[in-house]
């Protein structure tokens, strides 16, 4: 007579019926989801066919003046003069910049570089609106004994990487005497760590062969970007990463001799939250720390590493709660919010221009 099994109720060992019976059904999940996918894949290509994605949105920022740029991956293009948001005028001059074209310095000119991206370029605003000749108009006023130009060396989304790379481009075209750098809040702490990426990808998507040909994975990237956009911006690593780049600047400017003072610019959402359904649940529940999580770890890095910095958060939001600073439409300040980040610098500059003033009147004839 045969042994009974010594293990009663064990099912078959690898191999059995069971085993096999499993396999063919986890093939079974994957063909399915794959024949889903496809599926998905050509009913979104033929019903709401997508555009191509890039990584930082590069393709939908700016206007016809905008030329690539191995290096930058984008720049403006000299000589361009044309229309642009809300029906203001752009001029670019030969160096490439929103301004006027600047010869070499006078003896008794004092010279101040303002970098940055859109916020520093003026979007949305004539180029008397913004912040930098509005800046200009307030120490000319102040200072009307010697010649002071504020340069606007901003272009529209720029970041810190471009921030740097324009200042060693224009330091030695221009000889500022005093350089101002915005950190922009609202994109600059999620653009930076991706940037090479960019470049490299010329215009492509994030994830190479899948971002340039499924519209299905296009559609999902474009879906889900406010809420990674949002993380990405408050990502510890990644403000690490942009203070890394502020010292970087910080060291440029400081071999070339120069002051530097960096602004720090909220995002809209920010200064008022209930214009994202995601921060105004935040505020709600108390996490304005979390809000303006970049804002402040950018700050304490600065007050840490000795860098002076202006802090437009204060002034922007307390305006806010009675006359709008932001335009209803886009993130970008209107002109009342342009002039009161040119007020908060012009009150935080005034004594280092003093001294450049002083000195450049007992040096001139």
């Amino acid at each position: 007579m045969k042994d009974p099994d010594p293990r009663p109720g064990v099912p078959d060992q690898p191999g059995g019926a069971n085993a096999r019976r499993s396999w063919s059904g986890i093939w079974l999940l994957l063909a399915s989801v794959i024949v889903a996918i496809l599926i998905s894949e050509l009913l979104i290509r033929t019903l709401f066919p997508q555009e191509l994605t890039p990584l930082g949105g590069w393709a939908s920022c700016c206007g016809d003046f905008f030329e690539p740029d191995p290096q930058y991956g984008w720049m403006a293009r000299p000589g361009y003069r044309g229309e642009y948001v809300h029906d203001t005028q752009v001029a670019i001059n030969s160096l490439g910049l929103r301004d006027h074209e600047y010869g070499p310095k006078r003896n008794d000119e004092i010279r101040i570089l303002s970098l940055g991206d859109s916020f520093a370029f003026g979007f949305g605003v004539e180029l008397e609106e913004d912040y930098a000749k509005m800046l200009e108009n307030m120490l000319r006023k102040r200072f009307p004994t010697v010649e002071i130009s504020v340069i606007n060396g901003g272009l529209a989304a720029y970041n810190s990487h471009h921030v740097i790379m324009e200042f060693d481009r224009l330091q030695p075209l221009l000889d500022p005497d005093f350089v101002i750098a915005a950190f922009v809040a609202g994109n600059d702490v999620a653009d930076n760590p991706v940037f090479d990426e960019q470049l490299e990808q010329w215009l492509q998507s994030p994830v190479g062969f899948l971002g340039r040909h499924s519209h299905l994975f296009r559609l999902i990237l474009r879906s889900t970007f406010a809420p990674r956009y949002f993380a990405a911006n408050r990502s510890k690593k990644n403000i690490e990463y942009t203070n890394g780049l502020l010292d970087d600047l910080d060291a440029d400017v400081h071999r070339a001799n120069l002051p530097l003072a960096i602004l720090i610019i909220p995002a809209r959402h920010q200064v008022r939250p209930s214009v994202n359904p995601g921060t105004a649940l935040l505020d709600r529940l108390g996490a304005q720390g979390y809000i303006l999580r970049q804002n402040n770890m950018v700050r304490e890095h600065l007050e840490t590493t000795g860098v002076p910095y202006v802090d437009t958060y204060p002034a922007l939001a307390e305006r806010d709660s009675i006359d709008a600073v932001f335009f209803d439409d886009d993130p970008h300040t209107n002109a009342l919010g342009y002039r009161i980040i040119a007020e908060a610098t012009y009150e935080a500059i005034l004594p280092t221009i003093e001294k450049l003033v002083e000195e450049r009147t007992a040096v001139s004839p």
